[in-house]
C-alpha cells in the first residue's frame, strides 16, 4: 500500500509498504482514511500502523 504521511511539522511525504493485517481491520485501511503511524526517520518506509482492535480480533489472532 502506499501512504501519504503527515510529518508533525505538517511536511508529508509518500512511502510505500506491505504490511500483515487482520481481515476485520481492512475497512479501517481504505483510500482517504486517516491512520495513526509511527515510523523511523532514519528509515520512513519503516513505520507501524496503529489501528483499534477489539477483544474478538485478539481471540482470532491468539486463540484460534
Amino acid at each position: 500500500m502506499t501512504l501519504a504521511v503527515t510529518k508533525p511539522n505538517g511536511e508529508t511525504f509518500d512511502v510505500t509498504v506491505e504490511k500483515e493485517m487482520l481481515p476485520s481491520a481492512l475497512p479501517r485501511v481504505q483510500q482517504g482514511q486517516v491512520l495513526n503511524v509511527t515510523y523511523s526517520p532514519n528509515a520512513p518506509a519503516k513505520l507501524a500502523i496503529s489501528l483499534p482492535v477489539s477483544e474478538a480480533d485478539i481471540q482470532q489472532t491468539f486463540c484460534a
